[in-house]
């Protein structure tokens, strides 16, 4: 499971920040974020599919996947991660790259996609299909439809307004962005549609940063994205304990 917030376009100078969580199994292999070999991408890398959950370009493209929540597993399905790193090798602007890949969208296993060129910023839901270009605004979604508000989406959403709101006299920050994600509550998931899993589960997965002895938060990451320049902050985690921090910056 995932989680992200991000504003778009709500300073003249700031068109994109991010801060995002990403949950995974302890035992699945990955490095932390980092400028692959090419030069071209800064992004973690998933060693057992070979992508990765969330990059930026050289360039100043940045793109994010949530895997959309199923008790079921098809072990033929490609790598949802592949979508990130394709777009981000890519030279096509957003809306045209994704009008490209929809044939194979029926090879992965349900994502949300969400993908910035610099100008448009756009939101891409395998299970109904839809394509949305955003308009300025804050959003946030997790591992569901993005319409579906789950508790920890709406704290994200409300966490990220609050801030950026009360940073606009000021300097918005890594660190600070990274942390709008740390609260481990945890909440009532009895109305959520059935997936196929547990209460127990449900609620464990239910908080913004999750723990548990084999899954959880494995890495927080904040992006500032300006005109000019773009700022980036990956903090590592294990079982909730900080094991790796990570900041990089670099002209456009």
């Amino acid at each position: 499971m995932c989680l992200i917030a991000f504003a778009f376009q709500m300073k003249p100078d700031l068109p994109l920040v991010v801060t995002a969580n990403r949950d995974e199994f302890y035992s699945r292999p990955a490095t932390p974020m980092h400028w692959w070999p090419s030069k071209d991408i800064l992004a973690g890398k998933d060693l057992q599919a070979g992508g990765t959950w969330l990059g930026l370009s050289r360039k100043g493209k940045f793109a994010a996947v949530t895997n959309l929540r199923s008790a079921t597993v098809n072990a033929r399905a490609l790598s949802r991660g592949s979508l990130v790193t394709d777009f981000l090798f890519s030279t096509e602007p957003a809306k045209k790259w994704l009008t490209a890949i929809l044939p194979a969208v029926k090879d992965y296993m349900g994502f949300n996609l969400l993908l910035f060129d610099g100008d448009e910023l756009i939101l891409f839901n395998s299970k109904n299909g839809i394509t949305k270009i955003l308009e300025p605004g804050i959003y946030a979604f997790s591992n569901a439809d993005p319409d579906i508000i789950w508790p920890k989406v709406r704290s994200a959403k409300t966490s990220l307004s609050k801030y950026l709101l009360g940073s606009y006299n000021g300097n918005v920050q890594l660190e600070k962005l990274s942390a709008l994600l740390s609260s481990r509550k945890t909440y009532e998931v009895q109305d959520e549609p059935d997936t196929g899993f547990s209460l127990e589960l449900k609620k464990l997965l239910s908080s913004s940063f999750i723990v548990s002895e084999n899954y959880g938060t494995r890495s927080c990451t904040a992006v500032i994205a300006a005109r000019k320049n773009i700022a980036v902050m990956e903090s590592c985690y294990r079982k909730g304990v900080l094991e790796l921090t990570n900041k990089f910056s670099y002209e456009l």
